[in-house]
Protein backbone atom coordinates (compact mmCIF):
# COMPACT_ATOMS: atom_id res chain seq x y z
CA UNK A 1 0.00 0.00 0.00
CA UNK A 2 1.19 3.50 -0.85
CA UNK A 3 -0.41 6.53 0.81
CA UNK A 4 0.27 10.26 0.93
CA UNK A 5 -1.20 12.98 3.15
CA UNK A 6 -1.19 16.64 2.14
CA UNK A 7 -2.54 19.62 4.10
CA UNK A 8 -3.21 23.09 2.72
CA UNK A 9 -4.38 26.15 4.61
CA UNK A 10 -5.09 29.83 4.18
CA UNK A 11 -6.51 32.54 6.43
CA UNK A 12 -10.06 31.35 5.75
CA UNK A 13 -9.83 27.58 5.62
CA UNK A 14 -7.82 24.40 5.89
CA UNK A 15 -8.21 21.07 4.17
CA UNK A 16 -6.27 17.84 3.92
CA UNK A 17 -6.42 14.91 1.58
CA UNK A 18 -4.99 11.44 1.36
CA UNK A 19 -4.44 9.42 -1.77
CA UNK A 20 -4.07 5.69 -1.13
CA UNK A 21 -3.06 3.05 -3.66
CA UNK A 22 -3.29 -0.69 -2.98
CA UNK A 23 -2.12 -3.48 -5.27
CA UNK A 24 -3.83 -6.80 -4.57
CA UNK A 25 -2.77 -10.16 -5.98
CA UNK A 26 -6.34 -11.29 -6.63
CA UNK A 27 -8.36 -8.09 -6.65
CA UNK A 28 -6.13 -5.90 -8.83
CA UNK A 29 -5.31 -2.34 -7.88
CA UNK A 30 -7.45 0.17 -6.01
CA UNK A 31 -7.01 3.90 -5.42
CA UNK A 32 -8.94 5.99 -2.89
CA UNK A 33 -9.05 9.77 -2.49
CA UNK A 34 -10.18 11.15 0.89
CA UNK A 35 -10.78 14.88 1.43
CA UNK A 36 -11.04 16.27 4.97
CA UNK A 37 -12.41 19.71 5.87
CA UNK A 38 -13.86 21.27 9.00
CA UNK A 39 -17.32 20.63 7.53
CA UNK A 40 -16.84 16.93 6.84
CA UNK A 41 -15.12 14.17 4.91
CA UNK A 42 -15.53 12.86 1.37
CA UNK A 43 -14.11 9.47 0.33
CA UNK A 44 -14.01 8.42 -3.33
CA UNK A 45 -12.89 5.07 -4.76
CA UNK A 46 -11.11 5.86 -8.02
CA UNK A 47 -11.27 3.80 -11.19
CA UNK A 48 -8.19 3.78 -13.48
CA UNK A 49 -9.80 6.43 -15.71
CA UNK A 50 -10.46 8.64 -12.67
CA UNK A 51 -6.87 8.31 -11.49
CA UNK A 52 -5.56 9.31 -14.93
CA UNK A 53 -7.82 12.39 -14.99
CA UNK A 54 -6.86 13.33 -11.41
CA UNK A 55 -3.16 13.04 -12.20
CA UNK A 56 -3.61 15.29 -15.22
CA UNK A 57 -5.63 17.87 -13.28
CA UNK A 58 -3.16 18.00 -10.38
CA UNK A 59 -0.26 18.32 -12.80
CA UNK A 60 -1.86 21.40 -14.38
CA UNK A 61 -3.24 22.92 -11.16
CA UNK A 62 -2.51 26.51 -10.31
CA UNK A 63 -3.09 27.56 -6.73
CA UNK A 64 -5.15 30.71 -6.29
CA UNK A 65 -5.45 32.87 -3.21
CA UNK A 66 -9.25 33.05 -3.37
CA UNK A 67 -11.21 31.05 -0.78
CA UNK A 68 -12.65 27.69 -1.84
CA UNK A 69 -16.32 26.92 -1.26
CA UNK A 70 -17.05 23.33 -0.24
Amino acid sequence: MLSTLKTYSSKNQKFSFTLTFKQGADSGSKATLSLFTDEGTVVVDLEPEDLKALTSALGEAQYATVPLDF
